[in-house]
Parts: structure tokens; C-alpha cells; sequence
């Protein structure tokens, strides 16, 4: 069905307060791990501040020493040593110094990742009957769509900092065979990680490759060693996520946004709200939901402006009409409309246009070219319009019609009935033209009925006497 393109409706700004979101979240989730303290997991990232406040007095000074060190060591790896992969240098620097701890100086409970279990799963065929197909259908289709726009949103968090193009079709396919292969595996449903992203992105990667090449030493170590893990400390990996974390932190982009616009700064911080409160399936949504609100509220208040024609431009070209400013052609309204003219739009442009406060006998000229779509409700608009200004003694006349909108028009009913091209023309000129000798013809007209009905009388010849 090629349904990628929905995930054009997930904007830049969702996309950035999204995954600044996430990454607060990833930084908070390795706080315990970071200190060496306890306590239950929290929903949202301020209960996990305010827990680890609480508990910042039990803090291990060991995994505290471990953590931190590890911190510093990635940090100047990456400032100084940068064609050095820093996030392993740190791993190893950590693991070395857990060893000297442990074993040098009898420190204990530092607390290791632990050994992986080794061996590959064992190959099934899962059980798929009717029962179960229909039982879990709807649940396995809201599954799907969560993790595929939480994959999607990933690799395009990416994206924005690596250029690289992201074809969602493709990584739909992707998910859909990678979940296939799983479940003969016996496992869960799998989607994009930010935190495996992240680590994958700081260590240098770019092309698909490194995933590939990173599931093969995963199996060599499952296979021939899954001990190694064990010498590695919880608080090290800790220490590493949370650089990962601050790293998808996009303060650049976030800058911009604040300082551009605040529809954008608005879906960013509903956005990143969501995320950190809320579910990120929900934040995704609700950011998606609120960009397009705020698309629709701006599409349907296209700017009308009335003009009228320069006298001192040699080529008269249009100016706005404000103030106090006189139409340089009496009989002639000349408006032009910047946006699309469809069903959220018609109740503002019938508004704007105030046609019942305009004087009779006047013609219409709707300027159209900034508008690039008219709904069956904007045609209703424009033979609306059509029918006031002919009942006042005018009519109206459109010009600079987009291809896509003439084509629209054309095969539609409404091409006759507004006129056809003997009242839509290609250019605005063109149109003031024929106007002015309409207007013109007009008054010949009435000036000649005015003789008719009010003859002056003949002057009287006198005779001589």
C-alpha cells in the first residue's frame, strides 16, 4: 500500500521535541546505575528526579568514582582523541578500573552487567490458528503502527543531523521482515531504539553496514563469549549512556525554533512535555495533532488584500489599497487572496471580501495567483460572490489561475457558470483591459439612454421683420 508517506505529517519540530525528550528520558533511566542508589522505577522523569534526590545520601562513592571517571575520560577521548572511538575507550578504561577496584583494593559490589546466556534461541514454528488471528488481529495492527512511527521517528531524528534521506516505505518493509524472522525465535516485537541508535550514530556509523556488522559479533559473542559482559560495570555503561543521551540533544535546532516562531515553539514544548510525561507513542501523536491544527487555523485565514493601480508606475502595477487611499479605477474592486480558497477557508475569505458593504455597480477582480487549490466549496464561494456583484450591477472576473486550479475549474461545471474565459484571464493586465472597456461600453451606453429619454431641445430660429 506504500503507507511511508504518512510519516511526512511528523514535522521537524516534533521530530527535535521528540527526541530531545527521549534523550532526557534515556539521561534520567541511568541515574540509579550513575550513583549506585535504589528505588522503584518511576512513570515520569520528575518522579525519578525527585526519588533521586532523595537517595543522592545512599549513593555508592565507589560507583560514583567508577561512573564519573568514565564520564570524564569518554568526554576528553572525544575532545582530544576523535578519531578514536571514545565510547569503547571508555567501556575498556571502566572495565580496567572495576578490575583494579575489585582485585587491587577489595572493593565490592560494584555491580556487572553479568554474563549474556550463550547459545542462539531455539528455531519454532509459532502456533497460528483463526482463534488467534482474530483474537489478536486488532491488537497486533496498533502494535504495528506504534512501533513503526516510533522507528520512523528515530531514523529520522538521525537524519536531520546525518542529511541522509529516510525512505519510510523501505524501513517499513525492514520492521515487518525483521518481526517475521522473530517471531520463529520466540521473541517479542521489536521496533527502534533511541539508545541503541544513539550508541550506533556516536560511534561513527553511517551506512546500514554497521548493523549488520554489530548483529554478527552479538551472535560470535553469544556463541563464544558471553562471559565477557560480566567484567563490565553497571555504572560504566551508565556513564556512557548518558553521554549517548546528551549527545541527541539538538541545542542548535532548539535555539532556532524558540527564537523563529511561536507555533513552532509551542508544538516543540507540547511535544516535549509529551514525551517526558506521557507515553512516546502519545507525544508522537499529540505533536502530529497539533501541527496539523495549527496547519489547518493557518490555512484557513488566507491573507485578502485589496488593491488598486499605481497612477505613477509607467507599467501600473498593483498596490495595497489602505488608509484613506482611492481606487484609481472607481468601478473596479481588485482583491487578491494568498492561500487556498476551500471549505475551512470560505467563511473567512466571504468575511474579508465584506461584499454588501461595496458600492453598486462595481466589477470583482479576484487575483489568484498565490492560490493553489479551490474545493467545490471555494467554486460555491466565487459563484456566490458572482451572483452579489451582478445583483449590485457588477460581476466578477478572475485571473492568474494555476494550472492545477484552471484544470480543476475546466472539468468542472463551474468553469461556465462563473464566466468562462470570457470573465477568467491569464494575467491581471489583460483583465484590467478588457474591465476598463467593459466599464467604458457601459457608460457610452448610458450616456446614449440619458440622450434618448432627454433630448435638448433645438434652438429657435427668428425671422426679420
Amino acid at each position: 500500500f506504500r503507507l511511508g508517506h504518512i510519516v511526512n505529517f511528523i514535522s521537524h519540530t516534533v521530530i527535535l521535541g521528540f527526541s530531545t525528550g527521549a534523550a532526557i528520558l534515556i539521561m534520567g533511566s541511568q541515574l540509579k546505575g550513575f550513583f549506585g542508589i535504589e528505588f522503584t522505577r518511576q512513570d515520569n522523569i520528575a518522579m525519578t528526579l525527585y526519588e533521586t534526590y532523595n537517595h543522592l545520601g545512599e549513593a555508592n562513592s565507589a560507583i560514583l568514582l567508577l561512573s564519573g571517571t568514565t564520564f570524564v575520560v569518554a568526554l576528553l577521548c572525544n575532545r582530544f582523541l576523535k578519531k578514536w572511538p571514545y565510547l569503547l575507550v571508555a567501556m575498556i578504561y571502566g572495565g580496567l578500573l572495576a578490575g583494579i577496584m575489585t582485585w587491587g583494593f577489595g572493593v565490592q559490589n560494584l555491580g556487572m552487567i553479568g554474563a549474556l546466556p550463550s547459545g542462539l534461541p531455539q528455531i519454532t514454528v509459532p502456533e497460528l490458528t483463526w482463534f488467534h488471528t482474530r483474537e489478536l488481529f486488532a491488537s497486533a495492527i496498533a502494535i504495528a503502527t506504534l512501533g513503526l512511527i516510533q522507528a520512523v521517528s528515530i531514523a529520522k531524528t538521525i537524519a536531520i543531523k546525518t542529511g541522509q534521506p529516510i525512505n519510510a516505505n523501505q524501513e517499513f518493509i525492514g520492521q515487518g521482515l525483521a518481526n517475521i524472522a522473530c517471531s520463529f525465535g520466540n521473541g517479542f516485537f521489536s521496533s527502534g531504539s533511541f539508545t541503541r541508535t544513539g550508541v550506533n550514530y556516536s560511534a561513527g556509523a553511517i551506512t546500514p553496514m554497521s548493523s549488520i556488522m554489530a548483529s554478527g559479533i552479538i551472535v560470535l559473542l553469544l556463541l563464544f563469549a558471553a562471559g565477557v559482559t560480566a567484567y563490565l560495570p553497571t555504572a560504566t555503561m551508565s556513564a556512557i549512556i548518558m553521554i549517548i543521551g546528551y549527545k541527541l540533544i539538538d541545542v542548535q535546532h532548539i535555539r532556532k525554533i524558540l527564537a523563529t516562531s511561536r507555533t513552532e515553539t509551542a508544538v516543540f514544548t507540547v511535544t516535549l512535555l509529551s514525551t517526558l510525561f506521557l507515553s512516546l507513542e502519545f507525544a508522537i501523536y499529540s505533536g502530529m495533532f497539533l501541527s496539523l491544527v495549527m496547519y489547518l487555523q493557518k490555512t484557513s485565514t488566507p491573507k485578502v488584500l485589496r488593491l488598486t493601480v499605481d497612477k505613477f508606475d509607467p507599467y501600473h502595477r498593483l498596490i495595497p489599497l489602505r488608509g484613506n487611499r482611492q481606487s484609481q479605477i472607481p468601478d473596479l474592486n481588485i482583491v487578491r487572496v494568498d492561500g487556498s480558497i476551500f471549505f475551512g477557508s470560505v467563511e473567512h475569505i466571504r468575511k474579508a471580501l465584506s461584499l454588501r458593504q461595496w458600492q453598486a455597480n462595481t466589477h470583482i477582480l479576484l487575483i489568484c495567483e498565490s492560490v493553489n487549490l479551490i474545493d467545490i466549496s471555494g467554486a460555491e464561494l466565487l459563484l456566490f460572490i458572482k451572483q452579489v456583484a451582478q445583483k449590485q450591477g457588477g460581476d466578477l472576473f478572475l485571473s492568474g489561475l494555476t494550472p492545477e486550479v484552471r484544470r480543476y475549474l475546466l472539468k468542472s461545471p463551474y468553469w461556465k457558470q462563473l464566466g468562462g474565459r470570457h470573465n477568467i484571464f491569464d494575467y491581471q493586465a489583460e483583465a484590467i483591459e478588457a474591465i476598463n472597456r467593459l466599464i467604458e461600453d457601459k457608460k457610452a451606453e448610458a450616456a446614449a439612454e440619458t440622450a434618448i429619454e432627454n433630448p435638448e431641445p433645438a434652438e429657435t430660429v427668428g425671422s426679420e421683420t
